[in-house]
């Protein structure tokens, strides 16, 4: 199988399983993320590898986001929101 199709498969996947994600959750999560004092991510193994990611997508759009566990983040509060992934 060449890489050109093994991405088409990546991309065709993500968007199947993008189609099985009521729009109102999406919406609700976005507003949830947006209505925050301050974001927590947290995840582990494979999981946590993709919450990173999240987490600095997050920041990029200049929200304050932390990653649970890091010895920089600090006590999570009252107007906080935290998002596991698993």
């Amino acid at each position: 199988m060449e890489y050109r199709d093994m991405l088409k498969g990546i991309i065709d996947e993500l968007a199947a399983n993008a189609d099985r994600v009521p729009v109102d959750r999406l919406e609700a999560l976005a507003d949830a993320i947006l209505g925050a004092k301050r974001i927590f991510v947290a995840g582990a193994g494979r999981a946590g590898f993709a919450a990173r990611a999240f987490a600095l997508r997050l920041m990029h759009l200049g929200l304050t986001v932390y990653f649970v566990g890091e010895p920089t983040t600090p006590s999570i509060g009252p107007g906080d929101l935290l998002v596991i992934n698993s």
